[in-house]
């Protein structure tokens, strides 16, 4: 479901000239698309949270007028602020973020729509409010997770679903000390898995399951051809971390192939809180990141037996995704080489405290909260790094190598390893061998 607004034309200096010419003829009116309205009464404050073209539909907005809706409608307007964010990320044609706040006057009210309106009184969108999550009464806060943008299935989901619902299986005082909630962001449209000369090229070709689990929350976005940041996910991420501020100390942001691992812990021996309690004992950090290690792993379809058949090729075999090469629960010492990384680079990822960041970006906050540290704690690699388990893909291309006897390292990532795409790459240590015995390289 879209809100959309008829708008001039005005040119973005933003715009890439390929861009602003492809939007113009195919949005002539412009858009303000809300995703959400969201309303945390314990702090009276609503925001908006949109795409848009062109960006001065963002730059138009002035007041907020609030609707209560009951036996009769009252109304309440108050000045709003705009936020651009992000700068265009590609030369493409490209929608841009449009954060909007809207401060009432007090504390608890209720609110059931808000519209925005520019400087003459005219309303640039409508939308229907959401107020954010809370905790029972009684409840602590935990630790929680972001997960976005899922536009197709992979074969690592179900054990990163397991990794993270299992740790510190204990309780204590009604607060699990693993993960307590993943909130789950599914991109929903026909051309996301096609290939797009605008569009990144997801890894998988596969349409995405819900997985049905008692940690997992689900919601959907419904793109356009030109949400480019990435299908939304700056959208998303600042969604989520806005509507579950409530719920949770802190918030994890990683993708279903990464795997959060402590050094010198098993998964099941991690107490995810105490961990997080003890890197953010300054009360004014808003977010640690931490490197990331690549694994390769080879990934293809099996056929499997439908539950109940009771011959060994009925015909009713199904195809179920499995993946092969590494074994994330195994012990491994292996300490990856982050020599060279920095904070932007070795595919980095955060935690953060959800009252402390103002905008969230992808690989960590954009801005932190007034009273907060604008920079993040880099956490040293001897302490926790993240296992990112890629599937194999054949050269040039983003589908997955069929090939399952391929070497899962080429030889260019053994001796000239790159960190900037996935994470340091970690290769098997019989793969090493070889290509040093081929190289004349010596340990």
């Amino acid at each position: 479901m879209k809100c959309s607004l008829q708008l001039s034309r005005v040119p973005d200096a933003g715009d890439s000239g390929v861009g602003r010419g492809l939007l113009a003829r195919e949005l002539t009116h412009g858009t303000f698309s809300v995703f959400s309205v969201l309303h945390d009464p314990l702090e009276g404050l609503v925001r908006v949270f949109a795409e848009v073209y062109p960006v001065e539909a963002c730059y138009a907005v002035r007041r907020c007028t609030l609707i209560t809706k009951g036996a009769v409608t009252e109304t309440l307007s108050v000045s709003a602020s705009w936020d651009v964010p992000f700068t265009n990320l590609t030369a493409g044609p490209e929608l841009r973020e449009c954060f909007v706040k809207c401060q009432l006057p007090q504390r608890g009210l209720k609110v059931d729509e808000v519209a925005l309106e520019n400087p003459d009184a005219e309303i640039l969108a409508t939308w229907p409010v959401e107020e954010v999550d809370r905790l029972p009464a009684g409840k602590a806060k935990g630790v929680g997770m972001c997960v976005g943008p899922i536009f197709s299935s992979t074969p690592t989901s179900l054990d990163w679903l397991q990794y993270y619902a299992g740790m510190a299986l204990t309780f204590h005082k009604d607060c699990k000390l693993g993960v307590k909630g993943i909130h789950m962001y599914a991109i929903v449209a026909d051309f996301v898995l096609k290939p797009s000369k605008y569009m990144h090229e997801p890894g998988s070709w596969r349409a995405v399951n819900f997985e049905h689990h008692h940690l997992v929350t689900w919601r959907a976005f419904h793109p356009t051809k030109w949400s480019a940041h990435y299908y939304g996910q700056w959208l998303l991420y600042n969604d989520c971390i806005f509507r579950t501020r409530n719920l949770y100390e802190y918030l994890m942001f990683h993708d279903r192939d990464e795997f959060v691992h402590f050094v010198g812990l098993q998964p099941k021996k991690v107490d995810l809180l105490s961990m997080f309690n003890q890197h953010f004992k300054e009360k004014n950090v808003a977010g640690v990141t931490y490197w990331g290690a690549l694994y390769h792993t080879h990934c293809h379809m099996e056929e499997a037996g439908l539950v109940g058949s009771r011959q060994a090729h009925s015909g009713e075999e199904v195809q179920v995704q499995v993946h092969s090469g590494y074994d994330v629960w195994a012990e491994d010492l292996r300490t990856p080489n982050f020599t060279g990384c920095n904070v932007k680079s070795c595919h980095p990822k955060s935690v953060v405290r959800p009252m402390g960041v103002d905008v969230m970006n992808v690989h960590h906050f954009e801005r932190a909260a007034l009273g907060f540290r604008q920079e993040y704690k880099l956490l040293p690699p001897e302490t926790v790094f993240t296992k990112h388990l890629r599937c194999l893909s054949r050269p040039g291309l983003s589908q997955w190598d069929p090939d399952t006897t391929r070497p899962l390292c080429s030889d260019e990532e053994v001796l000239r390893p790159d960190a900037r795409w996935g994470g340091v790459p970690i290769c098997p240590a019989s793969v090493v061998q070889e290509v040093w015995a081929r190289h004349n390289v010596t340990a």
